[in-house]
């Protein structure tokens, strides 16, 4: 599958308007769990139609994103984001560091326990030294088959444990978790 048409089922799966303040309550939810401040830095891979983006932007953060869509990379481009188009893993080459790493709903597309390890390391590489890595993703625990059914492409099952046993493997220390659900 190319990237330019990667997730391009988007277009035709428009949300509603309660799906769209439901989407962004969720990314405020998010960046507020996260502690993220203005001045700071984020990079966000696959950030999807870019609700979470918008709240960076829109609260003065440094936001860069990899985003494998033509189309959504462009539509972040147009509203002020710096865009790499790639797929990963692996992470495409970035030449800086980061206060936050952001994956909101990609973890879970991750083709094996091996690509999910290898891009856990390769954004460890690209933190600042007391950087921060957010994850989210479904945990199959709750979804049970909707998991699969939601979208085609999860291939990695995702939970708590498995994320935290994942970050342990990549690095991590000092992991914190919760479930965040609803709006």
């Amino acid at each position: 599958m190319t990237k330019e048409y990667f997730y391009n089922h988007f277009e035709q799966d428009k949300p509603t308007g309660a799906g769209n303040r439901i989407s962004k309550a969720f990314a405020g939810k998010i960046f507020k769990y996260a502690g993220i401040e203005a001045g700071q830095s984020v990079l966000e891979t696959g950030p999807g139609r870019g609700v979470f983006a918008d709240v960076c932007l829109e609260a003065g953060v440094e936001y860069c994103a990899v985003e494998p869509n033509r189309q959504m990379a462009e539509s972040l481009e147009k509203r002020g984001a710096v865009v790499i188009c790639a797929m990963v893993p692996p992470l495409p080459e970035i030449d800086r560091q980061f206060d936050f790493a952001v994956m909101i709903n990609v973890m879970e597309h991750m083709n094996s326990m091996k690509d999910a390890l290898q891009i856990t390391q390769q954004i460890r590489g690209i933190l600042k030294p007391k950087g921060k890595f957010v994850i989210c993703s479904p945990d199959y625990l709750n979804y049970r088959h909707n998991f699969f059914n939601c979208d085609f492409s999860h291939s990695y099952v995702t939970t708590r444990r498995r994320l935290e046993q994942l970050l342990i493997s990549g690095g991590f220390n000092n992991i914190r978790s919760c479930y965040l659900s609803g709006p």
